[in-house]
């Protein structure tokens, strides 16, 4: 005998009154592509050059120190080199990703840290001669001015380097956004460098150096855009 498959609609679905509490369908949604690792990459050579320019952009305004061509060579490379080199130490202390891939413990890049500050104190003793000196009030006023402009040319590169590197550090993300704000400041001394022609060694260290520190902390203070 033949079953009768058209009876089976007559058995009741004892789900039936639970359809209607069922959850909306998930609708996709296009998420926008991470990028590449070409795109960061050219993003953060665009962003240096374009702090680059920054700098070289307010020393055109500014003007250079007026004793530069008489400075002797070796001053004048230790007082711009040696910054660019502290710079470039901090920032290979940022992109540094470590062994495991993600970047090194927050300890070790705090003391690593010390290093970029201490070339740059090394490189001030080194380019100091002392030709021009201030005492008194016209000293600490002109430092203080020596301080403002050395953090307003550390705020264009840290700016740039923060858009560059948001999202970028998986592990000490304060410490390495921080070593950013020293390469920065470092980049503005060597700027500074350039322009002012006082260059007693507390001088340096005060109003050209401070940039190294201000920029640091504010850079530790912004970790929350680079941390991934």
């Amino acid at each position: 005998m033949d079953p009768d498959l058209d009876r089976l609609l007559d058995i009741p679905d004892p789900y039936a009154d639970l359809g209607h509490d069922a959850p909306p369908p998930v609708v996709s949604q296009d998420l926008p592509a991470s990028p590449t690792r070409a795109g960061v990459h050219r993003l953060r050579v665009v962003a240096l050059a374009c702090a680059l320019l920054y700098e070289a952009g307010l020393l055109a305004l500014a003007g250079l120190r007026p004793d530069l061509s008489a400075l002797p060579p070796a001053i004048l490379a230790v007082g711009t080199l040696a910054p660019l080199a502290s710079a470039l130490l901090a920032l290979m202390l940022a992109e540094r990703t470590g062994t495991s891939g993600v970047g090194s413990a927050s300890l070790r890049v705090a003391a690593v840290l010390l290093v970029p500050l201490g070339l740059f104190a090394l490189s001030t003793f080194l380019s100091a001669h002392g030709a021009i000196a201030l005492s008194g009030r016209a000293y600490w006023s002109t430092t203080a001015m020596c301080v403002m402009a050395t953090v307003v040319l550390a705020a264009g590169p840290l700016a740039l380097a923060i858009f560059a590197f948001r999202r970028a550090f998986a592990s000490a993300a304060g410490w390495r956004t921080a070593a950013l704000g020293v390469a920065c400041g470092a980049v503005a001394a060597a700027a500074m460098n350039l322009r002012c022609a006082v260059d007693g060694q507390l001088h340096l260290l005060l109003g050209h150096g401070a940039g190294l520190v201000v920029a640091g902390v504010v850079g530790l203070s912004l970790a929350r855009f680079t941390r991934s």
